[in-house]
């Protein structure tokens, strides 16, 4: 058993983590004879089943749609598709009009959930994922597995799972929650997206030299998963998705101004601002374009914050009534430090229309040069609110008088 690493294996993991990332973030297409080599050896060796045909959609929207309308065909319903975009629609008609044959008509609605997922977790745990893992067990300590862990797996699920996947996942499901298509099911197969998995296992395998033979076929069928987008396999047809054509981040994080983050072929896409999904009416707009009624109606938090770093912090108080400022309280105990942050009470209800008064405290942060602060003061607890900075900073206190302080640093 391996209980230690050496200086060359703990170097080869940092490799690996960007080899995998690359991968799980790559936007090359795949060809249709790639994707339907894959699908036989899954129906064939995986499943048990009788190969059957692939479908290739240009996005996981596009996939799900198509998975729909075999599952409304089957029950003779007539296929709903309103509330999903035109370039959307009109790329899920071209795959299937150039894939699907008449013998391909019968998947089963009821069926979707194991078809994409259950089945294929039972069937892909018995003929590879619970052999190779048993091989790691066996071959290395528990010290070992959670370095790598931390070092391959976490790095690759920051940058492509947590990043990328699960904005795609939940844009994808924001999608069709108003189309009365069948709620999305996540696909046990979401290709590239995880690549984590793959850059686990392939270190193990390539570094550690740890074997996996008994399953050595099945397991170089499982690591090319990584070629396709989201993957769904039901009984008579498997449907993959292409990867998306443009992906971008800032650091670990999913971030465009002015476009989409991740955008797909045939349109669809999905909006983020700093790694928070936002709507495409504020990623694309001109922060000087930006309208304050979007903030007003808006009830997500994550978003609201984003219009107020990409509109402004100094435009959105200028919309507020200054209510106080440090300049007036001169002789004060802490007003050095008062002074040093710049604190201004400013009264934002003219942007938060529910409340008659909204005391918001206005501060330069000590630690990041340049950045300021808005931070909430109103008291759900008092009829009375704040008037001054000195009673803002009291509810932001937590009932502590400032002045009963001596201030030494603000961080």
């Amino acid at each position: 058993m391996i209980t230690k690493l050496t200086k060359e294996q703990k170097e080869q993991m940092a490799i690996y983590r960007d080899k995998w990332i690359k991968l799980g973030l790559s936007t090359e297409r795949f060809t249709k004879e790639d994707a339907q080599q894959w699908s036989d050896y899954f129906y064939e060796n995986i499943r048990k089943k009788p190969k059957v045909p692939v479908i290739i959609a240009e996005s996981p929207l596009s996939a799900w749609i198509i998975v729909n309308m075999f599952a409304f065909a089957e029950k003779g319903y007539k296929f709903p598709i309103k509330n999903i975009s035109a370039s959307v629609r009109d790329s899920v008609w071209d795959s299937v009009r150039d894939s699907v044959r008449d013998s391909v008509r019968d998947s089963v609605r009821d069926s979707v959930r194991d078809s994409v997922w259950d089945s294929v977790w039972d069937s892909v745990s018995d003929s590879v994922w619970a052999s190779v893992w048993d091989s790691v067990w066996a071959s290395v300590s528990a010290s070992v597995r959670d370095s790598v862990w931390a070092s391959v797996w976490d790095s690759v699920w920051d940058s492509v799972r947590a990043s990328v996947r699960d904005s795609v996942r939940d844009s994808v499901w924001d999608s069709v929650w108003d189309s009365e298509l069948i709620a999305f099911i996540s696909p046990y197969f979401y290709g590239s997206l995880d690549a984590n998995i793959w850059a686990f296992y392939s270190y193990f395998t390539e570094v550690l030299n740890i074997s996996y033979d008994n399953v050595k076929s099945n397991y170089d069928w499982w690591v090319n998963t990584v070629k396709f987008g989201p993957i769904f396999p039901l009984d008579s047809v498997c449907i993959i998705s292409q990867k998306p054509v443009e992906i971008n981040q800032i650091g670990t994080r999913l971030h465009a101004d002015g476009k989409p983050a991740v955008k797909y072929a045939d349109g669809f896409s999905v909006w983020a601002l700093n790694g928070v999904r936002v709507p495409q009416y504020l990623a694309e707009t001109p922060a000087s374009n930006l309208d304050i009624d979007f903030f007003k109606k808006e009830q997500n938090a994550d978003i609201k914050a984003e219009f107020i770093r990409k509109y402004g912090i100094e435009r959105m108080v200028s919309l507020g009534k200054l209510m106080d400022t440090w300049e007036n309280h001169e002789g004060t105990r802490n007003f050095e430090w008062y002074k040093k942050s710049e604190y201004k009470l400013i009264d934002m209800s003219a942007i938060f229309t529910t409340y008659a008064y909204l005391p918001y405290l206005y501060m330069k942060n000590q630690t990041v040069p340049g950045i300021y602060h808005l931070e909430c003061c109103y008291n759900p607890n008092s009829s009375k609110q704040p008037q001054t900075i000195l009673e803002g900073l009291k509810v932001r206190l937590n009932g502590i008088d400032p002045e009963s302080l001596e201030i030494t640093a603000i961080a």
